[in-house]
């Protein structure tokens, strides 16, 4: 355990509807918004992120969605080191 970070994991090894939401709902909201500042969630267009359920909690939130095809660009740190570490992170795990 590392005080401070927590980790959500689930069998898919992506995040899903049920993921997204519980994250939400349970760590964000109730531990980091200041009900009276605005706040922006930046989001691709993932399932997860689209779903009509999770929409719902994203009242005190304002989404925004990268267009199809330009995560690339607006995140590259996904493409770039993320998805290296979690190849490496998985990889890791599978040989425990």
């Amino acid at each position: 355990d590392i005080a401070g970070v927590d980790v959500w994991l689930q069998e898919k090894e992506f995040m899903d509807t049920n993921t997204m939401r519980s994250w939400l709902s349970k760590q964000y909201l109730s531990s980091y918004l200041d009900p009276m500042a605005d706040y922006t969630l930046l989001l691709d267009r993932a399932q997860a992120h689209t779903a009509s359920s999770f929409s719902t909690l994203l009242e005190p939130i304002h989404p925004m969605f990268i267009p199809g095809g330009y995560t690339p660009l607006l995140r590259p740190l996904d493409i770039g080191i993320n998805k290296s570490l979690k190849d490496n992170l998985r990889m890791l795990y599978r040989e425990r």
